[in-house]
């Protein structure tokens, strides 16, 4: 019986020592490597070369054969005629106004960003105080003859995620030709009616 109680108390002294041998192992044990924090690059490119079946976004692409085909003798009415997205104002809702400007999805023009080749077109010194144009100094695209227009890009959906604040309702990329040769002429012909209305129409 007293062999059997100092055999029981050496086993448990000896699991002890052992418990205590292998936690002063752990403990003096080096610490591995800490993680260094991977730091994350973000930047800003213009894409170049991103074709418009490339885009995930709606992208209309109306040819300069397709604007002169509306009969329209200016960029402005003739993307009204041909895409729905387009918001052109009324006859008669600006009159005497010295732009005329172009509008997306029926937003402020001043959401709509225009762009020439890919660069920022400048916006027109007139500020318009009526109706959904209040507040708004647009770009007037109809500067530009259709004649020197090659196509229209029209982005209908916001993009001011990559452009900014001034592309929420959408982007209009118009590029121009680049022959460096050649010309062209456009007539135009038209006849006021009674009530001070003029109706042309134009053939390049």
């Amino acid at each position: 019986m007293k062999r059997r109680q100092i055999r029981g108390t050496f086993w448990v002294s000896l699991t002890c020592t052992a418990l205590s041998c292998s936690g002063q192992a752990l403990a003096s044990a080096p610490a591995g490597p800490e993680p260094e924090n991977e730091s994350v690059i973000v930047t800003g490119t213009r894409e170049t070369h991103k074709k418009v079946r490339d885009s995930l976004s709606p992208v209309d692409v109306v040819s300069n054969r397709e604007m002169l085909n509306t009969g329209q003798t200016n960029a402005t009415a003739a993307l009204a005629q041909l895409l729905p997205s387009v918001t052109r104002p009324a006859v008669g809702q600006f009159d005497g106004a010295p732009t005329d400007f172009i509008s997306l999805r029926g937003l402020n023009p001043n959401q709509t960003l225009v762009l020439v080749n890919g660069k920022r077109h400048h916006n027109s010194s007139y500020l318009y105080t009526d109706g959904f144009a209040d507040g708004a100094t647009p770009t007037d695209i109809d500067l530009i003859a259709p004649e020197l227009i090659d196509h229209i890009e029209v982005l209908r959906d916001g993009a001011a995620a990559q452009y900014g604040s001034d592309a929420i309702a959408g982007v209009v990329n118009i590029i121009l030709k680049k022959a460096d040769h050649g010309g062209s002429a456009r007539s135009q012909i038209g006849q006021t009616y009674e009530g001070g209305w003029f109706c042309c129409a134009g053939r390049g």
